[in-house]
């Protein structure tokens, strides 16, 4: 379980969550590719294989690469230019794994640093590709920071505005109608609740973008400059709300998640500075 230590690009990422393991990995060994092997790893839509000699791993070389050398009967030699050697290091902070990926579709996840060959069981401790940023774990960790994002707003907007009525009526009619509808109804139920809990994440982000004082305490000198910050966060926010659908389809999508992480990132930040100067300056009252 990934544990949130506040809003930083370098926030710490555990690659073995996501990597397929070391020992679940295909590995070739050196000399004429084995037919078997890659029917293996064209049956698994494996695209790469560890190259192994003795106990060390040697590098990555990918089934396209064994099929030529098996095609025209030639061996893999440990100087074949198709062996890559691509090393990402875990633990690792958000911005170098998705800076990793924005080069690379693949690379080896070791746990220290180590010249030359990898030993297996002390190094290595897996292979991860691209198509690991849509595993569980990983979207998991980018809505841990959208959901304490979100709660960040809602503290300071209802910390700013010391009337609810003084943000809802800055809101276009259908969403003033279902945030007081949901807040009557509550009532109505006996459940007492803050009119700014029946806001969602865009909403919240709405609410600041109009407010130019709370914009300048957060840093941001136009509301033009702040909706080009947040433009993409509510679209990642659905992506990941979806979980049966791919966050990474092609490699332009690592930009983009970089992009707006590091929005995510830098905005939270500021929020967070914001709460403890409001904190200081409550506490000296």
């Amino acid at each position: 379980m990934h544990k949130f230590l506040g809003f930083s690009s370098e926030s710490i990422i555990e690659l073995e969550e996501i990597a397929v393991p070391i020992n679940e990995c295909t590995k070739v060994t050196l000399g004429l590719p084995s037919q078997k092997i890659i029917e293996i790893l064209e049956r698994n839509n494996f695209d790469q294989a560890l190259v192994k000699s003795d106990k060390a791993i040697l590098g990555i070389v990918t089934t396209k690469r064994l099929k030529e050398l098996l095609k025209f009967n030639k061996k893999l030699t440990s100087t074949d230019l198709g062996i890559k050697i691509k090393e990402i290091y875990t633990p690792c902070s958000f911005d170098n794994l998705l800076g990793f990926f924005s080069n690379d579709s693949f690379g080896l996840v070791v746990a220290s640093l180590n010249g030359g060959e990898y030993g297996e069981s002390e190094f290595v401790k897996g292979l991860i590709t691209i198509s690991d940023l849509n595993k569980h774990y990983f979207r998991s960790v980018i809505y841990i920071y959208l959901l304490q994002l979100e709660v960040l707003l809602a503290d300071i907007i209802s910390g700013f505005f010391q009337d609810s009525w003084e943000w809802i009526k800055q809101m276009n009619e259908n969403r003033m109608v279902r945030i007081l509808g949901y807040y009557e109804l509550s009532k109505k139920r006996n459940v007492e609740i803050n009119p700014i809990e029946s806001c969602t994440l865009t909403d919240l982000l709405n609410i600041v973008s109009k407010n130019k004082s709370l914009l300048t305490r957060l840093g941001f000198h136009s509301r033009n400059i702040f909706e080009k910050h947040i433009n993409h966060i509510p679209e990642l926010r659905n992506s990941i709300m979806h979980p049966i659908k791919p966050l990474i389809t092609k490699r332009d999508d690592i930009k983009w998640l970089r992009d707006t992480m590091n929005n995510i990132f830098k905005l939270g930040a500021c929020l967070e500075n914001l709460k403890q100067l409001a904190t200081k300056v409550k506490s000296r009252k």
